[in-house]
């Protein structure tokens, strides 16, 4: 769905080279923001949205009993050093391997707008093939975990997790049935999957609305100049007024004619 305050042809300010002439070249953002959360340089929004996710997904590992370590090194054949997201430790895998996971948010209509998993299989092979090698030689296991734009994951993310709480609830509760263990398993997976969406939901609606208000205070001053009426400051000194009046007539303060 296009978003309706996000101008038509909106320049932005953000320096992306071509990747056959590797000249810089002007971008245009969207209207339905996917430029700003999955490609744009500037003011770090994808990288946001990553942050949001892997928060969201260490807590999912720590309460499924696991100590989780930030930015672990791995390091190739040439001595290079790769940085995975995490470093899952204990209760990662069944036989207590470390599990190394690096996370990506992505647009799954890129590929086929009729099917998200497609774009998704295909950010899953580029992760692996960058780092399944290395962390194989340092004797732990490594799992890219994708979300695509409707915070759907692939199925063996969904099964890890699934384990992960089996595991979990199998060990702390001993006077249970497993189909018992298995319900509350399957009720913390959809759980956290589901406020990993969220997170990344929220995190993306924000960067949409600060960065596109930003490129149109931008194109303001530049149409009309600092400090006059039709600046960014005016803007935004109207976009307050706005919502003052948008609270005040929410909270019936004062009749509207």
């Amino acid at each position: 769905m296009d978003l309706d305050y996000i101008p038509t042809n909106l320049p932005c300010t953000c320096n992306r080279k071509n990747k056959v002439t590797g000249i810089n070249q002007p971008r245009i953002v969207d209207k339905k923001g996917f430029h700003i959360c999955n490609a744009c340089n500037s003011d770090a929004c994808p990288t946001m949205i990553h942050d949001a996710v892997q928060n969201v997904f260490a807590q999912a590992f720590k309460n499924a009993g696991c100590h989780v370590v930030n930015k672990p090194n791995v390091e190739v054949i040439d001595g290079k050093l790769l940085i995975p997201d995490h470093l899952v430790l204990g209760n990662g895998t069944k036989n207590g391997q470390g599990l190394m996971i690096d996370y990506r948010h992505t647009d799954s209509g890129q590929t086929n707008p009729l099917d998200f998993s497609e774009h998704m299989l295909k950010s899953d092979t580029e992760k692996t093939g960058k780092y399944n090698s290395a962390v194989s030689r340092s004797g732990h296991r490594f799992m890219p975990i994708i979300l695509d734009k409707f915070g759907n994951v692939l199925q063996k993310t969904r099964d890890m997790l699934f384990q992960m709480f089996i595991r979990k609830v199998s060990n702390d509760r001993h006077d249970i049935t497993e189909t018992e263990t298995d319900f509350i398993a399957i009720k913390k997976t959809n759980f956290w999957l589901e406020r990993a969406s969220a997170a990344m939901a929220k995190t993306k609606a924000m960067c949409i609305i600060n960065r596109s208000t930003k490129l149109i205070a931008i194109q303001h001053e530049k149409k009309h100049g600092k400090g006059s009426k039709n600046s960014s400051a005016y803007f935004h000194n109207r976009i307050e007024i706005e919502q003052e009046s948008d609270i005040l007539i929410a909270d019936y303060s004062f009749d509207v004619i």
